[in-house]
């Protein structure tokens, strides 16, 4: 009976279900990052655990399929989050996103100079993150 009166009071203030059930803040920690789903932001929260620069690329799963892309190499020209450094990172910024976006995919990953000087990526990892219910 409590759940009824409860569900026809949200139901009430205009509350729609995708929002009661989804959680303010979804957490996502793999391997040197954690990526944060602020849902009332309609944002990602991204916070480097590694112990070296860590460089991002976030898509919506859609375009991920389409999106010919490569890791950045340059260091200068995609700065990295520092060791226990974050970013916050708007829905609408990521390429791809639509409103009726349902997953992301972060894909991150550190970089190693190499001989000669040049830089390669290492330990590129990704990772789906559902914000359909962030998204409405």
């Amino acid at each position: 009976m409590k759940i009824l009166i409860v569900a026809a009071a949200l139901a009430a203030c205009g509350v729609d279900a995708a929002e009661r059930a989804a959680p303010p803040v979804a957490d996502h920690a793999v391997d040197g990052l954690e990526v944060r789903v602020d849902t009332p932001g309609r944002a990602l929260v991204l916070t480097s655990r590694d112990t070296a620069g860590v460089y991002v690329h976030v898509l919506e799963q859609r375009l991920a399929a389409l999106a010919d892309w490569v890791p950045c190499r340059d260091p200068a020209a995609c700065p990295p989050l520092p060791p226990g450094g974050g970013m916050r990172m708007a829905f609408d910024s990521i390429p791809g996103y639509r409103a009726d976006a349902h997953d992301v995919i972060v894909y991150w990953w550190t970089l190693e100079r190499v001989a000669g000087g040049a830089y390669e990526p290492r330990g590129m990892r990704s990772r789906v993150v559902p914000i359909a219910a962030a998204g409405r």
